[in-house]
């Protein structure tokens, strides 16, 4: 059921007591700014000219003692604008939010970060317990249980200083990233509940996601917060933070762990709420429920309930943020953003094709989730949050370009890996273990491998020390010689005008025409790639297929000294101007299969003057815009 926004909607603040309060805490910021900047001015006079600090940033040395200049000016509030993201709060440019998961950093997988399955026993006499270490919460509580609770605490301190440095957020500003997604759980944040949720929300510590916001900013990168792992667990995988049967898991009807996540979301908006360096709230990871006995996930309607409560509770205390919304797993698995009436949001969908070996089944998968997200027509922006194309290199290739084609925000999984792998890119990076040779490096690589059960505290600390990307890591090198870095590199900073290749290049030279001669304009032969349309300049083509106004039911006709001309990757250019931005178009399929064509300058659509089948470029929104469709002849 629907649910207005217009009303405060129970237990929800009024709309003016939030506006008092946020400009009292604003005004309150200001003047404390102003203290300790004075008070900052004046011990700085008190120094003598010969004292001074060098800057050292968090998270582990990097051999780079400051970093490239602050940047933090030139992030600003991002906001979405119909399918698009805009900073300055909505009203500036278009950001494309391209760049890679932190993974491994907030929340351990053993397959990833290295950690042995280890199994043992804690504690004493009667209170003597056999745990198995398969996840981050039982090896917090064997740490715990050997260490002490605030020696565990500062261990995995020491794991995310090593495992993410200065020279990763380095990294990732040469390949022209512009955000990096940060996975965390309430473990992060709040260590006491690893004891047990009597312990939870108490108290949060956001240092880890504070350090992590300001240092990715100096670097020019926005950071996408994402909750990995809910209280208790959202889908019983090891990516959660703990694994469960699929029986066990009970979040979406168990009140205590939901509120406490809700919370917890409420606390987070609360913290970062006027802060422009983080891009989004990304509310739940896969948030799907394991089926008994096939080991799939769904996402169903009690989800969407779920993520309605933590959106609310963000907007009670930051209606500025941009608010994800993941699925699992399919395009059509999402509701309407409307029929909850969540505004200043994007979907997030993640891609595991699972072939590994197959470049045209992967590159079919891939099309079939763009065509599944496009045919919703949900309005809004769309990311793939998670996604690998293992060791394929053409299939990297094909699926950045087409995320970028079809205005795609993305992040892969994920920046590096620590284990023997070293035929699958699942990582930009993998840890290099080739130290004693490659005929012994599955075994070097094991050696590193954490026992929670049996590892002194110096072997751990000596172990995690051996993760750093800097003096261990390896870029990704496919058979050819090229490595991941380098094409993620390329499409990072590849521009929407650039997208595709030339006509000439599509294999079977088979390509729709747009003829530029008289009034029957858009002939074309019906040829596509991938199951995409691609659209080619061929001047005096008859063919079989006749595009057509939609709301008009003519022909499209470029009339005066208009121009247009359609390129491969559908790039449509109208308008006689010397400004090629300006004349600039991209096509967004529609939910009942037409496209309409949006300014890659403006933002605004073509419409359709009059019925005249006549264009012009300023229709403001998707209803007024001129609709095609391909209509056999």
């Amino acid at each position: 059921m629907a649910k207005g926004r217009n009303a405060p909607s129970e237990g929800r603040m009024p709309e003016m007591k939030r506006k008092v309060l946020k400009l009292y805490r604003k005004v309150f910021g200001l003047l404390l700014c102003v203290f300790v900047l004075c008070a900052s001015f004046l011990a700085l006079a008190a120094c003598s000219p010969d004292e001074g600090s060098s800057a050292s940033g968090s998270g582990g040395s990097s051999g780079q003692e400051t970093p490239p200049g602050d940047q933090t000016d030139g992030l600003t509030m991002l906001k979405t604008d119909g399918e698009f993201i805009r900073d300055e709060n909505g009203t500036g440019d278009v950001v494309w939010l391209r760049g890679v998961n932190a993974g491994g950093l907030g929340v351990i997988e053993q397959w990833m970060t290295g950690f042995a399955e280890s199994s043992g026993t804690v504690g004493e006499g009667e209170e003597q317990t056999e745990i198995t270490c398969i996840d981050h919460i039982t090896t917090s509580r064997v740490f715990i249980a050997r260490f002490g609770f605030e020696k565990a605490e500062a261990l995995w301190k020491a794991y995310q200083a090593d495992w993410w440095t200065d020279a990763d957020f380095q990294s990732c500003a040469d390949m022209g990233m512009t955000c990096i997604r940060l996975p965390f759980t309430y473990m992060n944040v709040d260590f006491a509940a690893v004891q047990g949720l009597e312990y939870a929300g108490k108290s949060y510590d956001f240092t880890m996601l504070d350090e992590f916001v300001a240092k990715a900013a100096e670097y020019g990168l926005y950071t996408i917060l994402d909750l990995h792992g809910a209280y208790g667990s959202q889908n019983g995988q090891d990516h959660s933070g703990q694994v469960l049967a699929a029986a066990d898991v009970d979040f979406y009807s168990n009140e205590q762990k939901m509120s406490l996540t809700v919370d917890l979301w409420r606390a987070i908006a609360e913290h970062f709420q006027d802060n422009p360096n983080v891009a989004a709230y990304d509310i739940l990871n896969e948030p799907g429920e394991r089926n008994e006995g096939s080991g799939t996930q769904s996402t169903t309607v009690r989800h969407w309930i779920f993520m309605d409560r933590a959106y609310d509770a963000i907007r009670e205390v930051d209606q500025d943020h941009i608010v994800v919304f993941e699925s699992c797993w399919e395009g059509n698995n999402l509701p309407q953003p409307s029929e909850y009436g969540w505004e200043n949001c994007m979907y997030s969908f993640h891609h595991y094709s699972g072939a590994e070996h197959d470049t045209a089944a992967h590159a079919t998968s891939v099309e079939k989730k763009i065509e599944n997200v496009a045919a919703q027509n949900f309005g809004i922006p769309v990311q793939m949050g998670e996604f690998t194309c293992y060791n394929l290199e053409e299939s990297w290739e094909y699926t950045l370009d087409a995320l970028n084609r079809n205005n795609w925000h993305w992040v892969s999984w994920t920046y590096k890996i620590n284990n023997a792998w070293t035929d699958s890119a699942w990582g930009i990076y993998h840890i290099d273990y080739s130290e004693n040779g490659w005929e012994n490096y599955e075994a070097t690589a094991n050696s590193y491998k954490v026992n929670a059960h049996t590892d002194s505290e110096e072997e751990i600390l000596r172990k995690w020390e051996r993760t750093r990307t800097a003096e261990h890591g390896e870029k990704y090198t496919f058979s050819s010689g090229t490595t991941l870095y380098d094409i993620v590199k390329k499409y990072c900073t590849q521009s929407l005008e650039t997208a595709g290749t030339e006509p000439a290049e599509v294999a079977d030279g088979n390509y729709l025409a747009f003829d530029m001669e008289g009034d029957n304009a858009g002939l074309a032969d019906g040829g596509t790639l991938g199951g995409r349309t691609v659209l080619a300049v061929e001047s005096g083509f008859t063919g079989a297929v006749e595009i057509v106004n939609v709301g008009a039911g003519v022909n499209i006709r470029l009339g005066g000294e208009t121009m247009g001309v359609f390129r491969y990757g559908g790039v449509f250019y109208v308008g006689a101007t010397d400004d090629p931005a300006a004349a600039l178009f991209y096509p967004l399929e529609t939910s009942d299969g037409n496209v309409v064509f949006l300014s890659a300058k403006t933002r605004r659509y073509l419409a359709c003057e009059g019925g005249t089948g006549y264009v012009r470029a300023d229709a403001l929104t998707l209803a007024d815009a001129l609709k095609l469709r391909l209509r056999s002849r």
